[in-house]
């Protein structure tokens, strides 16, 4: 009678859901692959031409600083961004220059996360959305937990649009920081 039971149980039984966040670095295009514009458009129209076909959500995380050419915002550059919104992708704030969080200090790296989503936050106030993601770069939060819990309590107080709430996944390089308002993205969905 028990096997029949747990033999019943299993044929039900599903898995619980399970979500996973498909984002990239350093946008408008990753360095390594050559920071010339023809480069970075070609990158950036497989990249977004492939993710549309497979329709599979994802977020670009931008560093504003390259977005610029001679100290001005380069609107070649700038409608690569455009490209990932109108295929219905997100972009979020990864700082304007990168700065690493075990190497600076926290009253710098708030302004250069000021900084870094200026135009991102422009771009998507064009389309009735507002900044929503960030992401630490090099996924460090900060060397001690009194530098974590500076950081949460100041984009808090900011009021930027960043999460109260947070989920974090241990990955080989440190905590990730895909974070959002009312966030339910991380491995393990909701409940996760």
């Amino acid at each position: 009678m028990i096997g029949a039971v747990l033999l019943a149980a299993a044929m039900f039984w599903q898995p619980p859901p399970r979500t996973i966040a498909i984002t990239v670095d350093d946008l408008p295009t990753v360095s390594v692959v050559g920071e010339t514009i023809e480069t970075s458009e070609r990158v950036t129209q497989q990249l977004v031409a492939t993710l549309e076909r497979h329709k599979v959500p994802a977020i670009g995380f931008v560093n504003e600083r390259k977005l610029q050419t001679s100290g001005a915002v380069d609107p070649r550059r700038l409608a690569l961004l455009e490209r990932w919104l109108d295929a219905g992708l997100d972009l979020g704030n990864h700082t304007y220059s990168h700065p690493d969080l075990h190497r600076t200090p926290l009253d710098t790296v708030m302004r250069d996360v000021l900084l870094g989503e200026q135009v991102t936050r422009r771009l998507l106030a064009a389309r009735n959305r507002r900044p929503e993601y960030f992401r630490h770069p090099f996924l460090h939060t900060g060397r001690s937990l009194e530098m974590k819990r500076s950081l949460e309590h100041s984009w808090v107080s900011m009021a930027i649009g960043w999460p109260v709430e947070r989920r974090y996944v241990r990955c080989a390089g440190g905590d990730a920081a895909v974070a959002r308002v009312s966030i339910r993205v991380a491995f393990g969905g909701p409940e996760g």
